[in-house]
């Protein structure tokens, strides 16, 4: 049998080059599908994930749940305990029955986009307001206050501040201050209603000056607080020791 010459072997050789490049192209397309299959997979899961309700623990644990929007129709009394960021929340975990759980015993919660009453969406936190709103404490000397539900409307590393709706012969809207670190192991608000107010909860001696001056120009306590929250930082910054040789 003769051998084969350069042809033949020219003609093997350039069937075997054209299926590895079938094969790398093939390849590349499974990997690719893989790919868009994995990201599929994986917007799903977020997208569940963070499309949900779900309570937070003192600890940072997260229980995801179901927190009806209408509680009259789970029999809820009275129902402005219920919405709006007040007292309590009726909540379906689908490991029991519905059970109520009140402000101060979680950290907080996200409820997601029901939208069927004021305050209804958004993520809501146990705030404690101290009795006479910090004015005065009981004859004991001590302040136990009252735990509420409210909406985080900004969130800072020295302050935050939350915002709570309460229907009474009309629909009264209310801020409230919480300033981190201190004394306090637990978030006590305190409300803010004017700039006098503001002046009394958030010019500390460090930054006085400064907030005084921000205070008299802005008009939303949000720009207050984030400006609060600027100045300490900066404030801090200054009295940090510096290693001479260290920049």
């Amino acid at each position: 049998m003769a051998a084969p010459g350069p042809e033949n072997r020219g003609s093997k050789d350039n069937v075997i080059q054209a299926g590895r490049k079938a094969l790398t192209i093939k390849l590349f397309k499974i990997m690719a599908m893989a790919k868009k299959i994995f990201t599929v997979v994986l917007l799903c899961f977020f997208s569940n994930a963070f499309s949900q309700d779900y309570l937070i623990s003192w600890k940072g644990d997260t229980l995801f749940c179901e927190l009806p929007d209408n509680p009259r129709k789970e029999g809820f009394r009275p129902v402005g305990n219920f919405t709006n960021g007040y007292k309590k929340i009726a909540v379906f975990t689908g490991a029991d029955s519905v059970r109520v759980v009140e402000a101060g015993q979680i950290k907080g919660y996200r409820r997601h986009k029901h939208g069927k009453n004021l305050l209804c969406d958004g993520y809501f936190e146990s705030v404690r307001v101290p009795d006479g709103n910090g004015e005065y404490t009981t004859p004991e000397g001590k302040n136990e206050g009252e735990w509420h539900f409210m909406l985080l409307e900004h969130k800072g590393r020295h302050a935050s501040l939350y915002k709570m709706l309460v229907w009474g012969r009309r629909l009264y809207t209310y801020y409230y201050v919480v300033k981190h670190g201190g004394e306090a192991a637990v978030p006590e608000g305190y409300k803010i209603f004017n700039r006098s107010r503001a002046e009394k909860l958030l010019a500390d001696e460090d930054i006085k000056t400064e907030m005084q001056q921000v205070i008299k120009r802005e008009k939303k306590f949000t720009r207050m607080v984030e400006e609060y929250n600027r100045l300490k930082e900066a404030a801090a910054a200054k009295q940090i020791p510096v290693t001479p040789g260290i920049p």
